[in-house]
């Protein structure tokens, strides 16, 4: 069963007026079939267990006894896709925030630090770079201020 995590923080972008460029992705080192569920934005009960009851009402529907599925306006602002993080990249940013939680680990220090750049580049001046709570950059990678476990701010 997988989680709905990548949908998250959907909500909170709907409630600002700001303009936000972003992504959600999802890393699939097995198969697509993530992909798919993630697309698809179907999930069963279980997996939405965690949203509060408030903003699972507002953009969650139903479908039966044992699936939820993401509310259309949400589904329509997200794009999911395969990406190999040490290739070329096809988004451009800039963007406000980039989430890339708990993918780094699987890598060793001097790529997650490429990466990490990587990243920072693309983001505005002041965005945030949020990373899994078991990953960790160190107090100051080049260009990017610590600001909490797992946030990392452009400088």
């Amino acid at each position: 069963h997988g989680k709905a995590r990548s949908f998250a923080i959907a909500p909170f972008v709907t409630r600002t007026s700001a303009p936000f460029a972003w992504a959600l992705t999802k890393c699939c080192t097995r198969s697509g079939m993530s992909l798919g569920r993630a697309r698809s934005g179907v999930y069963a009960q279980e997996a939405v267990a965690e949203v509060p009851p408030t903003l699972r009402r507002k953009f969650f529907r139903d479908v039966d006894e044992q699936q939820s599925a993401v509310s259309p306006n949400v589904l329509g602002l997200t794009h999911f896709a395969q990406l190999n993080l040490l290739d070329d990249w096809p988004m451009r940013g800039p963007f406000h925030t980039i989430f890339c939680r708990n993918v780094m680990i699987y890598f060793d220090k001097g790529t997650q630090m490429a990466l990490a750049g990587r990243m920072r580049d693309l983001l505005i001046p002041g965005g945030l770079l949020l990373i899994g709570h078991s990953e960790s950059l160190g107090p100051s990678p080049v260009g990017l201020q610590y600001e909490r476990p797992a946030v990392y701010s452009r400088c």
